[in-house]
């Protein structure tokens, strides 16, 4: 007994001793630490074998400098996904439409930015992989945009129902305005029961033309394009808005009567306290009135610094000896041939004194068209507007460039001294619209007014014999040979 006693003791202190020798083996070495990271985090780690706790501080990496790079253990680190949006945030679409949506991913050096587009329910709308959505069937879906396991959402309607627009225009493509005036301008959309209405709105040149929601304003003289864009279509429609001078202020007005009725004004005697402007813009209406005339010698004083007159369309009696300048004067007129050509006598205009006589009126009339003036002393070939009725007196005074022109058929009189020059005039052709017949009832006021001109007859097809006949090429007129 006693010696199976002995034995047992001696198997425990052996065993005792082997586990002394094992702990003392595992926490008595001295560790060999080494930096060691994956994707995601770094750490220390012992590299003794048999070693029972090898890593150590581990922990993620950081990387506040936003330079790409871990603060403590210099790895690169993935640059994650903060945020995705969507634009727009909700749209409506037909059966078979469809639409662009756009994603924004921050930040924008996102290591994986790539945007993945899924929908929820593709019976209703599919997306492709660009974005663009495209209507299935009629009802809701919501489209979800995917970077890095950041999302945002798009709701989407489809509806049989939704109607397209299929043009957009305005209601006017050319206005006239003056400094401080508005006008509205107003989208014409068809078909009229079109879903989507919404209209913005741009100027070419805000300096001189402001728009608002489609009203214009005048801010300075010129020429501004104002364009409207239907939202939805991306539709354009275009205005050429023409901002004309204010109003000289200080004019004085004749009354013209009828019996005890003040039924119109002319400018009078032009006031002395405005001698000297750069410009002289007369009205088109005085105290609810039109201004119809200018009286004689109303600007005729020295003026000399004036280089600029404006005159409206009403106004279409002129007085003799209007103006007297030391330079060229500029007469800007708001009609365009065919009103200027229904003057009855312009010789007010055209017996300006100047000390450069032979350029002494220049006479611009607007191309309505385009609002753009019309220089009429430089040019060698003009057109009267069909429809016209009259050359008044004096209207090419002064247009010695001037060496074919086209009169309609429905012009029945031409005025004295209509293409007077105060020199030998080079007008040499007359392309007329009518028959000879036509032309010899044609009431006119003086054949020095032509010299040597040719009056060629308008003839479809090329007449059997020879004559002087005329007929359109390449929307041209042209002799027939």
């Amino acid at each position: 007994m006693k010696k199976k006693l002995i034995v047992t003791l001696f198997a425990i202190m052996v065993l005792s001793l082997v586990a002394v020798v094992v702990l003392t083996a595992c926490n008595t070495h001295e560790h060999h630490y080494e930096r060691g990271s994956d994707t995601t985090h770094h750490w220390k780690e012992c590299k003794v074998d048999g070693c029972d706790e090898p890593i150590i501080e581990k922990e993620p990496h950081e990387d506040t400098t936003g330079n790409g790079k871990c603060d403590v253990c210099g790895d690169s680190v993935p640059v994650r996904v903060t945020g995705v949006s969507i634009s727009p945030t909700s749209i409506e679409i037909r059966v078979n439409g469809g639409r662009k949506l756009t994603a924004t991913v921050l930040p924008s050096n996102a290591t994986n930015g790539q945007v993945t587009w899924t929908s929820s329910d593709e019976k209703i709308a599919t997306v492709d992989q660009t974005g663009y959505v495209s209507g299935v069937g009629v009802g809701d879906a919501v489209i979800t945009a995917t970077a890095d396991g950041v999302s945002a959402t798009c709701n989407v309607n489809v509806d049989a129902a939704l109607v397209q627009v299929e043009s957009f225009t305005l209601d006017q493509t050319l206005v006239f305005i003056t400094e401080g005036e508005t006008v509205d301008l107003i989208p014409i959309i068809t078909p009229t029961n079109a879903t989507y209405k919404d209209v913005t709105w741009s100027s070419s040149d805000y300096t001189k033309a402001r728009v608002n929601n489609g009203t214009v304003s005048g801010e300075a003289e010129g020429t501004v394009t104002i364009t409207a864009r239907h939202t939805d279509s991306g539709k354009t429609a275009t205005c050429y808005v023409v901002v004309r001078p204010a109003v000289t202020a200080d004019l004085k007005f004749t009354e013209i009567k009828e019996g005890d009725e003040v039924v119109a004004y002319s400018v009078a005697k032009y006031s002395s306290s405005t001698f000297g402007l750069p410009k002289i813009v007369i009205p088109s209406t005085y105290n609810g009135k039109p201004v119809t005339g200018i009286d004689s010698g109303a600007f005729k004083d020295d003026i000399s610094k004036t280089v600029s007159v404006y005159i409206p369309t009403s106004v279409v009696d002129f007085g003799s000896n209007l103006f007297n300048t030391g330079t060229a004067l500029n007469v800007y007129y708001y009609g365009d041939l065919a009103e200027w050509c229904a003057i009855p006598n312009l010789v007010g205009l055209g017996n300006i004194r100047s000390n450069s006589a032979s350029n002494a009126r220049k006479i611009y009339v607007t191309n309505k068209e385009t609002g753009n003036y019309l220089y009429l002393n430089t040019a060698q070939s003009l057109t009267i507007p069909e429809g016209a009725t009259s050359i008044g007196g004096f209207a090419f005074y002064w247009c010695i460039s001037l060496t074919n022109i086209y009169v309609p058929a429905s012009v029945e009189s031409i005025a004295s001294n209509a293409f007077y020059t105060g020199y030998d005039t080079n007008l040499n052709t007359v392309f007329y619209g009518g028959t000879a017949e036509d032309w010899a009832k044609i009431d006119s006021g003086s054949a020095k007014d032509f010299l040597d001109a040719r009056v060629y007859f308008y003839s479809a097809t090329q007449p059997a014999t020879d004559g002087k006949f005329w007929y359109y090429k390449d929307g041209k007129p042209s002799i027939w040979a």
